[in-house]
């Protein structure tokens, strides 16, 4: 029994070495899983980068490749049937009306003498020679176009433009063209850089929001370094939070040391305490942060060291619950041993008492 309690007080201090092994483990082991994931958001925000002329340059020609079937379509159709004018209007209206991307995309036609022949962004300058037209840099933008049409008879090209007819700032812009031969007529199509890259950047928000892990408890979160929540897929609400100008000086602290972190080439990691989504609850929190400068975004995630103490609890529990089926265990030989110590006893003195008669 004396070697039993032994043992069981022994069992108590072994385990708190072995909780401590416990934390460090746990820490070791959640500050390396958060950098994976992170890392791996960061390496598709890298990959959706470098893919983002390609796609691109293969929508814009996929798109003009389009336009052109069907020009050539209508072509061939009307042919014999109307005169040329009454061609060149059918091909106009059906081009002047289709429009995509939420409408902010059109197709332009010029003809290779520089008149514009169809622009639905900007119907005034249909008519009119823009043979001459420069951007604000000097680039013979028309005359780029038509020398294209007139060689390889397709091709892109890259000047600055108008986003709003009616504002004067210009935006870069990558456009491809192709000429159709029989009318002479040069069917284009483009996008502002600037577009395409909010659209990679929607298209990786949708992504990061997606990603779960940790059997579905971890998640990432995205900031602006302006403070303004991006994706946040535990508490929808903070993705529309602006930590930089919400009332309140702990969560301008938190951001700050997030922006810190997010300096580094390689991150870092910051602590802080923070709503556990699991409890409701605040508790101490690890996140590792890293920046993409040029995007001005902070991404990162964490883990709350509450699952920790739930971890260890939970151990402790099933320690405790070893031990007290031991301790019965060990009451129950005991009982045992006195109540057979009893019994012999008993008889000893029985004999005892017969012997003396």
């Amino acid at each position: 029994g004396v070697i039993s309690l032994a043992c069981i007080a022994n069992e108590f201090v072994s385990f708190r070495d072995q909780a401590e092994e416990i934390r460090t483990g746990f820490l070791q082991k959640s500050r390396a899983e958060i950098v994976d994931q992170v890392n791996q958001a960061f390496s598709y925000i890298e990959f959706q980068r470098r893919i983002e002329d390609q796609r691109l340059r293969h929508n814009l020609r996929v798109r003009v490749d389009e336009a052109h079937r069907i020009v050539t379509a209508l072509y061939h159709r009307y042919q014999g049937q109307k005169n040329r004018a009454e061609i060149e209007r059918i091909i106009h209206d059906v081009l002047f009306a289709d429009r995509w991307n939420e409408g902010r995309s059109y197709f332009f036609v010029m003809d290779l003498a520089g008149i514009m022949r169809v622009h639905a962004n900007d119907p005034s300058l249909e008519g009119t020679n823009v043979a001459e037209l420069t951007d604000p840099d000097g680039t013979p933008l028309i005359s780029n176009m038509v020398n294209i049409a007139r060689g390889s008879g397709e091709g892109f090209t890259s000047y600055l433009w108008k986003k709003d007819p009616e504002i004067g700032s210009y935006s870069p812009k990558l456009s491809y063209i192709k000429l159709f031969a029989p009318l002479g007529w040069i069917i284009g199509t483009g996008e502002y850089l600037d577009d395409i890259r909010r659209d990679t950047q929607e298209l990786v928000k949708q992504r990061l929001a997606d990603i779960r892990f940790d059997r579905g408890e971890g998640y990432l979160f995205l900031f602006s370094q302006e403070g303004q929540g991006l994706v946040n897929n535990a508490a929808s609400e903070m993705a529309d939070k602006n930590f930089l100008t919400a009332p309140g000086a702990e969560g301008r602290e938190i951001f700050a040391e997030m922006i810190s972190a997010g300096q580094s080439p390689e991150g870092g990691f910051i602590e802080y305490d923070w709503k556990n989504p699991k409890t409701g609850k605040k508790a101490p929190k690890i996140s590792y942060v890293r920046g993409v400068s040029d995007w001005g975004w902070l991404v990162g995630t964490g883990f709350y060291l509450d699952d920790l103490e739930s971890i260890i609890q939970n151990k402790r529990a099933l320690l405790i619950k070893d031990i007290s089926v031991g301790v019965f265990t060990v009451l129950l030989l005991l009982g045992g041993v006195l109540w057979l110590a009893l019994i012999l006893f008993n008889r000893m003195m029985a004999k005892t008492q017969r012997g003396r008669v």
